[in-house]
């Protein structure tokens, strides 16, 4: 199945250079061509790379790279491209390199050229613009020669050494090319690329033209194909194990009561010491590894936070790499360092800052869907991106203070899923977990921690490795009873409809109202009818959200799933809209269905709250006629809601135990 990094591409770059050390000496020059190859999975062509290499008049060689990548994630298209120009000598050195791109983010634009020995960099990404010189090697070649470089070497050539300066960073990484297979019908070479990206090989014929691609850290697969079968493509849609989704076994209603959480995990392909499964709130109770296949069972409790008392910045210990300078975290930026000494300014200890500044990049980002990932002060700029660009913003702020930081990869409990997540942990006397993503600083029975690293490319190889065997199972959990029972039940009542675990009700807004519950274990869902305007029927759906959950992170989870029931879906209206205090959103889609062989149109009208951990969302559907004569009996009925105040349980003694159901 198909996989592509929502970091970085290897093809979306904005420049890559690479070094070869082996006993051969290039013999020829760069080929002339106009080739393409096709960005493939399970046959599905979704992206492609065009390159053109011309001869100039001054003997120096164009190559013109073209790249289009079409993706679809949680509902959203995505058409990604750029245009990158590399200007080289016969000896395959880099002169000059332009490129113009689109990404989810917006525009990006790169310009570099080399002057004595050096590459003068000038990067635009998300609204910020960056400058940097990088000193290359007398031997450095640019990195789209080496299908030329390659056929040029010596027939005996075995192993290539590989420097590698990446793509955004431009950071040097040592890695290895080694030729596997060797006949008349071509060649295959098998590469590492260093701690980063892993593994992958290279295919060639007999003439040495590139046949095939494939990395396997991250996942993507690349042929090569007329110019016709190149261009056509479709977008390819990710979910399921390319975003590390699995549905959870047992539902929780209620884990903001939880107590205790005993986990089942079972993988392939990763060893136990490429992770980290134990930290202050998770720890490993049973382990084993036979034959490749490895079990852990881990058990998540409330952490304990004493000595979490240490001054900032932190001094002494080992955590020079947890404060240092990385591809996307930038501790040393001007707007960052300013930023996060206002942000910390009059607090004392590390955890007062560590809190302050989770609470400011909270506020600061929109929850928005990108596929690339960007720098902290690329997201301090432009306040959007998923849960990697909370974690690099985060994690540039703090290091900039003193606060040592590393990255997190894991999984998160939402609404009946584990969900591929990112966070961070901070050094405030003791390792403690911090989320920026939901504010969430020390205790957290949503996460489950698989390994941290001091950078997020550091992440990347078990993030890409670990999905296709990975399985969760709840073993058991603990609750605290709620609070509320003193004082509600849950069920029907009048022209009331009240949930207990979800600290709400809902109440008509008259006698003509009817309540059906249609709850399954795990999942509430209540119907609505009004015999007043037959053309009203509401449905109320609630769930559990990790504290901290901003309703317009609901609106991308929705669109894809609107999309599976309503072709032509439009967005007509997105606005905020509270109910008694709840933070809210109204989200209106235009789309069309059949219904016994007549084609709709359909309005649907949804309203999101959030509220603590709890999520509640109103819906209202009807053909476009009749949607105008019921929406206000729909917001009528919505005024009805109540939320019953935050759940803090009724202490641990009187805990409740939920095992094997949920």
């Amino acid at each position: 199945m198909f996989r592509i990094a929502m970091l970085t591409s290897p093809f979306h770059s904005l420049v890559a250079l690479i070094t070869l050390f082996s006993s051969g000496i290039a013999r020829s020059a760069p080929r002339e061509r106009d080739v393409w190859d096709s960005m493939v999975d399970d046959g599905q062509r979704y992206g492609y790379v065009h390159t053109v290499v011309t001869r100039l008049p001054d003997g120096n060689f164009l190559f013109d790279v073209e790249t289009r990548l079409l993706m679809e994630f949680l509902g959203e298209k995505h058409d990604m491209s750029s245009r990158t120009e590399y200007v080289v000598t016969k000896e395959y050195r880099l002169v000059r390199t332009e490129m113009t791109g689109m990404r989810t983010s917006g525009p990006v634009r790169a310009s570099g050229k080399v002057v004595d020995g050096k590459l003068i960099l000038s990067t635009e990404q998300a609204g910020v613009e960056q400058n940097r010189t990088v000193d290359l090697p007398e031997e450095a070649i640019a990195g789209v020669c080496l299908d030329d470089w390659l056929r040029d070497q010596p027939p005996d050539t075995q192993t290539a050494r590989v420097l590698m300066i990446e793509d955004q960073s431009f950071d040097l990484v040592q890695n290895t090319l080694t030729c596997d297979r060797r006949d008349a019908s071509g060649s295959e070479w098998s590469f590492r690329l260093g701690g980063q990206f892993g593994r992958g090989r290279r295919s060639y014929d007999a003439n040495g033209n590139l046949r095939e691609l494939v990395h396997e850290v991250p996942h993507v697969r690349m042929q090569r194909c007329p110019a016709e079968q190149a261009r056509d493509v479709e977008y390819v849609t990710l979910g399921g194990r390319d975003a590390l989704m699995f549905p959870m076994d047992k539902n929780i209603i209620a884990p903001d009561r939880l107590t205790h959480l005993s986990i089942q995990l079972s993988w392939k392909d990763v060893s136990f010491e490429e992770l980290d499964l134990e930290d202050g709130r998770q720890s490993i109770v049973e382990a084993s590894d036979e034959d490749g296949s490895r079990r852990a069972l881990v058990t998540i409790k409330t952490p304990d936070l004493r000595g979490c008392d240490a001054l900032f910045p932190v001094t002494g210990g080992h955590h020079e790499s947890a404060l240092s300078e990385t591809m996307f975290i930038k501790p040393h930026d001007k707007a960052i360092v300013a930023t996060a000494r206002r942000i910390v300014e009059g607090k004392r200890t590390a955890l007062e800052a560590v809190k302050a500044i989770s609470e400011f990049v909270h506020g600061h980002i929109e929850p928005t869907v990108i596929l690339e990932t960007l720098s902290g002060p690329e997201v301090l700029e432009s306040k959007v991106g998923k849960c990697a660009e909370y974690a690099t913003l985060f994690a540039s702020l703090a290091r900039s203070v003193g606060i040592p930081t590393r990255m997190v990869l894991g999984e998160r409990m939402v609404s009946g899923f584990w969900i591929g997540h990112g966070w961070n942990e901070a050094f405030v006397g003791r390792w403690v977990t911090v989320d920026a993503n939901f504010n969430e600083v020390g205790a957290s029975f949503g996460l489950l921690k698989l390994m941290h690293s001091d950078s997020l490319l550091g992440t990347q190889t078990v993030r890409w490795t670990i999905g296709d065997s990975l399985e969760i199972s709840i073993v058991d959990f603990d609750l605290q009873p709620s609070s509320l029972n003193n004082k509600y039940t849950t069920g029907i009542k009048d022209h009331t409809y009240t949930n207990v675990d979800l600290a709400c009700r809902v109440t008509t807004p008259g006698k003509t109202w009817s309540i059906e519950d249609l709850s399954q274990p795990g999942h509430v869902t209540v119907r609505f009818k009004t015999s007043d305007n037959a053309g009203v029927e509401a449905t109320f759906v609630g769930f559990p959200v990790p504290p901290g959950t901003k309703p317009g992170a609901f609106f991308a989870a929705r669109t894809a799933q609107i999309r599976n029931h309503l072709s032509d879906v439009e967005l007509e209206e997105n606005e905020a809209y509270d109910i008694n205090g709840a933070e809210g959103v109204l989200v209106r889609h235009r789309g069309t269905a059949t219904v016994e062989s007549r084609k709709l149109t359909i309005l649907l009208t949804e309203i999101f709250l959030a509220q603590g951990s709890h999520g509640y969302l109103f819906q209202f559907s009807s053909a476009a006629e009749a949607h105008a004569r019921g929406i206000e009996d729909f917001k009528e009925l919505v005024a009805g809601f109540e939320y019953l105040g935050v759940d803090g349980g009724e202490g641990a003694a009187d805990t409740t135990s939920m095992r094997g159901d949920g």
